[in-house]
């Protein structure tokens, strides 16, 4: 049986010239890829905001999660805070997607416009019921985080 994966549109604002639509862009791929929209220097150990031009519209049963490409690290250069999160009530037209890029290199890096450095992956919204309780229940505990080992 062939399933078919769930779909959602994205509505997207241009910010700037030559920006390139992004697109899923193989049958097997969950992301697109976002691109930055003018060239950037980020100088040694420095830390920058990257326009990536375009504004978005989220459906509202889904939220947008940026991550870095794999190959990013290639650049010298990882997204602070390792992923972005875009709610669907993040969509007004002046709501430029950013990255904040970090350069972890002793070097000046250059990014340039249409450089892909992040993929938009759209996954459904689960809205969590936070519920205060005296226990849990059934006790499990087994140390903290990395109990386990390597």
């Amino acid at each position: 049986m062939n399933k078919q994966p769930m779909r959602g549109k994205i509505k997207m604002k241009r910010h700037g010239e030559g920006m390139v639509l992004p697109k899923v862009q193989t049958a097997g791929s969950v992301g697109f890829d976002l691109a930055a929209r003018e060239t950037t220097r980020i100088k040694a150990r420095e830390t920058k905001y990257v326009p990536l031009g375009w504004a978005v519209k989220v459906p509202d049963e889904y939220w947008l999660m940026m991550v870095p490409r794999s190959s990013l690290h290639k650049l010298g250069l990882m997204l602070i805070n390792s992923m972005g999160i875009v709610d669907n009530d993040f969509s007004a037209d002046e709501n430029e997607l950013v990255a904040l890029m970090h350069n972890f290199t002793n070097e000046e890096v250059e990014i340039k416009a249409g450089n892909r450095l992040l993929q938009g992956i759209l996954i459904p919204k689960v809205v969590a019921e936070i519920e205060e309780v005296e226990t849990l229940g059934e006790q499990s505990a087994r140390g903290k985080i990395g109990s386990t080992g390597i």
